[in-house]
């Protein structure tokens, strides 16, 4: 890897992203330290290099600082949407529908766990954060029985309109990966 000298002292243009990314795996991990029957995104710990020898949590507590809060009513969003990734060679397909500041997401995969093709239906709730909206997902469950799915973790939406137009959507779930997304309304 190169240092700052090598590449003149001004970070690579791949740098910003890494930097974005790891500003929501700060956020993820405050999010796993909060969790319960439903999460609340309060605070974000700014990056800095001591952060790699303190978790998360405890820089946000120590620097009491609010980033993320409810979402105004013109951060609502209404319809369905198709969201698609993929990780580790497997592709995902979900359908979002939302009302409001919620929602409800099915989510259609290839579980290389049971080697069979799944489903996954989680809820989802919109918080609006100085990095962007989160649609923020949890209580992943299988749809027929709604018990908890035992090794899919809640999806996490981070959607950002760029100053040119441009949409940034990544997906960083519960277990800290981060990956980009394509988000299409259907209706």
């Amino acid at each position: 890897m190169k240092s700052d000298k090598q590449l003149g002292g001004k970070i690579a243009p791949w740098g910003y992203p890494l930097i974005f990314l790891t500003v929501l795996a700060g956020f993820l991990s405050l999010a796993k330290a909060e969790k319960s029957n439903y999460r609340s995104y309060n605070s974000l710990p700014q990056v800095e290099e001591s952060s790699h020898s303190r978790n998360s949590y405890q820089l946000a507590q120590d620097q009491g600082k609010d980033d993320c809060f409810a979402p105004h009513h013109s951060e609502y969003m209404s319809g369905q949407y198709n969201i698609e990734w993929t990780y580790q060679g497997v592709f995902y397909q979900s359908t979002l529908n939302m009302n409001g500041n919620s929602g409800i997401m099915l989510t259609n995969f290839y579980n290389s766990n049971t080697n069979k093709p799944d489903r996954v239906t989680q809820d989802v709730k919109i918080h609006s954060c100085s990095f962007g909206l989160v649609l923020a997902g949890y209580n992943p469950r299988h749809p027929n029985t709604q018990r908890p799915h035992p090794n899919y973790y809640a999806d996490n939406l981070v959607l950002r309109k760029q100053p040119n137009g441009d949409l940034v959507s990544f997906n960083c779930d519960d277990g800290e990966n981060c990956l980009p997304i394509s988000v299409e309304k259907i209706r």
